[in-house]
């Protein structure tokens, strides 16, 4: 996680170059089969967020949003598939880094159906709501 966390700081200062080098060993680890389980999810899965998440990012600073984008989905894809557990094993909703991608790159409607899709979100076939809270809090603002 020290290389995701890294990488993320050297883009948010525009250091591309560093960003990249911490992207790069961040994608060995995300691939390496031998990580063993965080709780009952494969270590690996998260570091493959991980890994969707930087490259969306800095995709994103280098305004290559399409890339940027794919990468963000698929970010999201890994996290929806991820079993539910209590603390989540990924630390925040990828779909509103995606979002504010969408945003960027000028594309508010898929901006906004992402954002819903965030606030109905179910962990499992049982249909039990990952964020009501947040869902709560904002419920009035949709209407």
């Amino acid at each position: 996680m020290w290389h995701y966390a890294s990488g993320i700081a050297w883009t948010a200062l525009g250091c591309v170059d560093e960003a990249g080098g911490q992207l790069s060993q961040l994608e060995d680890i995300a691939h390496n089969d031998n990580l063993g389980r965080l709780g009952f999810v494969p270590a690996n899965d998260v570091m493959k967020i991980a890994y969707r998440v930087l490259a969306g990012e800095l995709a994103a600073k280098q305004k290559a949003y399409d890339e940027a984008i794919t990468h963000l989905k698929e970010a999201v894809n890994l996290q929806d598939n991820l079993p539910y557990v209590e603390t989540p094993p990924w630390y925040y909703p990828t779909r509103q880094s995606l979002g504010a991608v969408l945003l960027k790159a000028e594309k508010p409607g898929e901006a906004d159906a992402v954002y819903r899709k965030d606030l109905t979100v179910t962990g499992s076939s049982l249909g039990d709501n990952r964020h009501p809270r947040r869902v709560m809090a904002i419920s009035w603002r949709i209407d």
